[in-house]
This record gives C-alpha cells, structure tokens and sequence, in this order.
C-alpha cells in the first residue's frame, strides 16, 4: 500500500494533510532559543501573531531534523511492507535531506525490500504546498506510484511563485541576499 508523506516547509495545514492523506513531517524552527515544531507543539498555526512577531524583529532560525526523526517517521510503513512517497520542499535549501537519506538507507538495510519515492517540489511553501496538493489528487484518485512520478517529472520545473517584498530586510538578516544587493 502506498503512503504519502510531507511536511510543513509546504506549508500544509493539518486538515489539508487529512484530507489527501499526507503524514506530516515537521520540520522544527527555533525562536529566542526554543525548539518549535509545527503542529507537534501547536495544532493552529497563528499566522498573524507569527507575522506580526517579524515585523517586529523576529528572526527565526531553521534547524534539519536527524535521521533518527526520521527513522521515527518512517519504520513503522517500511515495517508494514507499505510503500512510501515523501513529497517534500526543495532539496537545494537544506541539508536535512542528507539525515533523511542516512535513515532510510538504514531502514532498507532492516526491511529490504521497502519502497521509498521522493518528489523534490523545488521549492517551499506556496510554491511547494501547490504541488503537495495535486499529488495528493493524484493519489486520492487511485493514481499508482509510476504515474504520480511521471506526473512529477513532467510537471514540477513548471510551477513558479511570483511574489514583491516591500523591505529585503529579512532577506539580508538571513543570509538569502549580500548587504550590497539591499
């Protein structure tokens, strides 16, 4: 049986999760020192107070999650024989899909004949939550794991997110852009 997973760098809201059927990895951020982990430590992301807490000078610092996490997230599909497909944000962002490799290179070496597929949506949030969610079609459709990646390969390099900030400072506090570019 084939199982989907995501998480919420694409920003999928629980109930959108329950209705395609995604199992939801959360990717932790850290605040003033603190640990969160979206819809573990919280089921409502306040996305107002959130927002309202950057403009504000907040500057929240992701952080990738191990291999043992995902070990957590994983075994008990790779135990049951299920097949797994992880839809995730872009691979280019973050290291933690190295941690993630690690774990189900382990996780195949225990269970060996376990499936695993990954559609990279190339991007995050928006962008990535779009694509999220026409998987999720596909799936909730009946569509196998061969024409969900088709459809994947076929389509991910044609979505794109057009968006205006009105200050590139957060870019710049972040690393995303060089002083000289504000």
């Amino acid at each position: 049986m084939l199982k989907i997973y995501t998480d919420t760098d694409t920003d999928i809201l629980p109930e959108d999760a329950k209705k395609y059927g995604y199992k939801v990895i959360s990717m932790p951020y850290i605040v003033n020192g603190e640990e969160i982990k979206p819809y573990e430590d919280f089921e409502v992301f306040e996305y107002a107070e959130f927002y309202n807490r950057l403009r504000n000078e907040l500057l929240p610092k992701t952080c990738a999650i191990s291999s043992e996490e995902y070990k957590r997230y994983f075994e008990e599909d790779f135990k049951q024989g299920n097949e797994i497909l992880y839809v995730h944000f872009s691979r280019a962002m973050s290291g933690t899909f190295n941690a993630m490799e690690i774990a189900v290179k382990e996780l195949k070496e225990k269970y060996p004949n376990a499936k695993f597929y990954t559609v990279d949506t190339k991007g995050i949030t928006i962008l990535s939550n779009i694509i999220v969610k026409e998987i999720g079609d596909l799936y909730l459709e009946g569509k196998g794991i061969e024409e969900i990646l088709k459809w994947a390969e076929e389509n991910v390099d044609k979505y794109a997110t057009y968006f205006f900030a009105d200050s590139l400072s957060f870019f710049a506090k972040s690393g995303r852009i060089s002083n000289f570019s504000k």
